[in-house]
């Protein structure tokens, strides 16, 4: 997927709808494609959410990046209320995904795309002015 065209109608408030995103969950199974195919330094890492079945936990991976986003790994490593594998010794590992989930993130073609009827005048500028404040935040949020 090289583009990836966001709804203009949304306003970007808060860093849970980009955790929750239809675009992250892509991004994930991207890197992990990607990862898989060569063999990166990450495997390791990612083989721990590999289930019995072969297949990479998807939201599991993301429910840990939510997780880390409100606690430190120590917190989340340790806690019962997580049912993550054990995490001990891949702080590198997490960072090195965030910052490949990151750079991935840069290298896509960004479209937003804000679908409402055509009107003339001061309405169609307010329009114009919520388009480019949605996109503002979510380049405040990423």
């Amino acid at each position: 997927m090289r583009t990836i065209i966001l709804d203009g109608n949304t306003s970007y408030k808060a860093v849970s709808q980009v955790l929750n995103s239809k675009v992250l969950k892509e991004l994930v199974e991207e890197i992990i494609y990607d990862c898989v195919k060569r063999n990166c330094e990450l495997m390791p890492f990612l083989e721990k959410f590999r289930n019995e079945k072969g297949k990479y936990e998807i939201y599991s991976i993301i429910h840990l990046l939510q997780s880390l986003f409100m606690n430190k790994l120590e917190y989340v490593d340790a806690s019962s209320y997580y049912n993550f594998p054990d995490l001990k010794g891949n702080k590198e590992s997490i960072a090195i995904f965030v910052e490949m989930l990151y750079n991935v993130w840069r290298t896509k073609h960004r479209f937003m795309i804000k679908y409402e009827k055509h009107t003339e005048g001061e309405s169609k500028y307010y329009k114009q002015m919520m388009l480019a404040e949605s996109n503002s935040e979510l380049k405040n949020l990423v």
